[in-house]
């Protein structure tokens, strides 16, 4: 599975008010109000771009509840077989800059259990 995650850092306590300021409900709130793409969804192929139009504006209604640059976070997350690529256009690079916001990537090999047998 592959998909995108908009991060933000905060105090479960300001979950509704992020939920209630960006106009959208989270996909997760284990430990940060999470937004997820998956890479089935219609805005998946422009989901940085997608999560930059939900804060850009709203960003000094986020400060007022302590929500900075330094909370918000674009995640990847990407499993794979064999090789894996990935490419960000500069565009996508500079909204992420111009907005304070770091991009983290995760991958993981997805291993079968033939696989694992055949190492061991």
């Amino acid at each position: 599975m592959t998909e995108y995650i908009l991060k933000i850092e905060a105090s479960k306590q300001f979950f509704p008010q992020i939920t209630s300021v960006l106009g959208i409900e989270p996909s997760k709130t284990d430990y940060a109000w999470e937004l997820s793409i998956k890479e089935n969804d219609e805005v998946f192929t422009k989901a940085i771009p997608y999560f930059i139009s939900l804060i850009e504006h709203k960003r000094s209604e986020l400060e007022k509840i302590g929500i900075t640059g330094g909370s918000v976070s674009v995640w990847l997350y990407k499993v794979y077989i064999g090789q894996c690529n990935m490419e960000f256009s500069p565009a996508e690079m500079k909204l992420l800059s111009d907005h304070d916001i770091t991009l983290c990537v995760s991958c993981w090999e997805d291993v079968k259990d033939d696989q694992v047998e055949k190492n061991r």
